[in-house]
């Protein structure tokens, strides 16, 4: 069977955020008082939870269908088979498409696994590179701008753990965070200019907006395993 490499905990390493859409119907609430939110998620993609995997979903529907599915039932703590079990995050495994002359499947089997864990800091879990598999963990933002302008859009972030946007001084602007989701709110919640991505540094607590992305500059998103 193929390895692929570990990634270790995620507490003194560079996180490099983009700002996302997804589409979904769900509504959860998070945090309490003036810190109250709303629970979204980070996509980071080829990347797997290793190791938990409380529930399964499998169904040759369009992948984007069985992947609606499947953030509606942990963003409503449901299992597969709609009996109430606690869910932080998931691994989907999008099914290709197939050819298909006589009425039968037109993909296969997308998988997700489902489960109340969460990666290093959040939780005790590990996250692993694997190719063809999309990792999806909550998150509270406590920022109204989603709400208020894309209602129905629960995930926003992408996130590609140990990498930085090496970005010139001027193209930043770096102020301090006490961890990652305040880091993305920041990202929401600045209007000075349209802020499309954020780096964290968890070590030194400082988070990194930019109006660019790894899209905008592919050549300057590198390596930080510090």
């Amino acid at each position: 069977m193929k390895r692929y490499p570990y990634i270790p905990s995620m507490v003194q390493a560079i996180t490099v955020l983009t700002v996302l859409k997804m589409m979904t119907k769900a509504q959860t609430s998070c945090g309490s008082g003036s810190m109250n939110g709303k629970v979204m998620y980070e996509r980071l993609p080829n990347i797997q939870l290793q190791g938990f995997d409380d529930d399964v979903v499998r169904e040759s529907a369009p992948p984007f269908m069985v992947l609606e599915k499947c953030q509606d039932l942990c963003l409503r703590d449901r299992s597969s088979n709609n009996i109430v079990r606690a869910c932080s995050s998931f691994d989907f495994q999008p099914g290709n498409r197939i050819a298909t002359y006589n009425g039968g499947p037109e993909y296969e089997e997308s998988t997700c696994y489902l489960t109340a864990e969460q990666a290093r800091p959040e939780g005790i879990g590990s996250l692993m590179l694997m190719p063809n598999s999309v990792h999806f963990t909550e998150v509270c933002i406590t920022s109204n701008r989603p709400e208020r302008e894309c209602p129905n859009r629960r995930y926003i972030f992408e996130r590609h753990p140990r990498k930085k946007l090496k970005l010139p001084a001027p193209d930043m602007k770096e102020m301090t965070a006490s961890n990652r989701s305040e880091c993305e709110d920041k990202c929401l919640n600045e209007f000075s200019f349209v802020c499309r991505s954020a780096t964290y540094d968890a070590a030194m607590r400082t988070c990194t907006l930019s109006r660019f992305t790894r899209r905008t500059h592919p050549e300057l998103l590198v390596d930080d395993p510090e």
